[in-house]
């Protein structure tokens, strides 16, 4: 389905008013091999991470964080 541009200037509002965005950067070539992980799994590469930083919290913390 193809979006109009005032569906994507809505969702582009949406994005900005509720989600905060963090650079991610790793070497070159590092992002294929990340992207093959998360393609293994069914998932994004941002699902991916963002379980894996959960994970990482939990395992450290105890506490359930919900990225």
């Amino acid at each position: 389905m193809a979006t109009t541009k005032a569906g994507q200037r809505a969702v582009n509002k949406y994005v900005k008013n509720n989600y905060d965005k963090i650079l991610f950067t790793v070497p070159k070539g590092k992002r294929e091999a990340l992207k093959g992980f998360a393609d293994a799994q069914g998932e994004s590469v941002n699902s991916y991470i963002k379980k894996a930083v959960s994970t990482r919290i939990k395992n450290e913390t105890g506490k359930d964080i919900d990225l």
